[in-house]
């Protein structure tokens, strides 16, 4: 079969054929998904939901082949690793945003106490003025 002619589905099988993955275990991996196919016409798609499930299963299948049959079936090791390291870039630089979110309040909060206290300061010092003119 010409490449251009290849379904998703093609290319699903192709890749389980590939990679030696039983139809059960393939499955099992994705049981709690919803339905397997959608029609459009006569070409069947994957849903959003397998293909969101296949993801997270299978995070070596590169999802732009297995959608248009572009590229290779699988991430090199390099790609994986780029991927993995740009997601925790990002959720390094997320918690960095964080923290420094968190000290801006805590400095707000602390200034905003030393104000209260220097007014409580300024409070007791004229009582007891007061209780020593009496």
């Amino acid at each position: 079969m010409k490449k251009e002619e290849q379904t998703q589905f093609d290319r699903l099988y192709e890749f389980m054929s590939e990679e030696r993955i039983a139809l059960e275990d393939f499955i099992g991996k994705l049981a709690d998904v919803g339905t397997m196919f959608s029609d459009s016409k006569d070409t069947p798609y994957l849903s959003g939901e397998i293909l969101e499930g296949v993801i997270k299963a299978y995070p070596n299948l590169n999802i732009e082949w297995l959608l248009t049959g572009e590229g290779n079936m699988l991430y090199s090791e390099d790609e994986i690793l780029n991927e993995n390291e740009s997601i925790l870039g990002c959720y390094h630089n997320k918690l960095l945003l964080a923290e420094s979110n968190n000290m801006a309040t805590l400095r707000k909060v602390i200034h905003s106490q030393a104000e209260t206290i220097e007014g409580m300061q300024l409070i007791i010092e004229r009582l007891l003025d007061l209780l020593e003119k009496r």
